[in-house]
């Protein structure tokens, strides 16, 4: 709605190791920069989908609410990180 959206950078992905999985499945809070990012992350990892998944309040939570995800949006990573504190 804003203007054409320019590309700024390219994603791969790449295969991660056995420790990383292990760490993927036992996070129960994920903070999205890309609703690409959480699309390859949930088909490679499917059992992420029903942990808690947090973005901004730009265009990854637009995309989450058009795709029938509950993100929590939050203003920025000061406001994540102190409702993480919370938790």
């Amino acid at each position: 709605d804003l203007g054409e959206v320019i590309p700024s950078y390219e994603m791969n992905v790449v295969e991660v190791s056995n420790k990383f999985k292990e760490k993927i499945s036992h996070t129960n809070i994920f903070y999205w920069t890309s609703f690409r990012q959480f699309e390859a992350y949930l088909e490679k990892f499917p059992e992420i989908k029903d942990k808690t998944h947090c973005c901004g309040l730009g265009k990854t939570y637009q995309q989450s609410k058009l795709n029938g995800f509950e993100f929590i949006p939050f203003s920025g990573m000061k406001e994540f990180n102190s409702w993480c504190e919370g938790k």
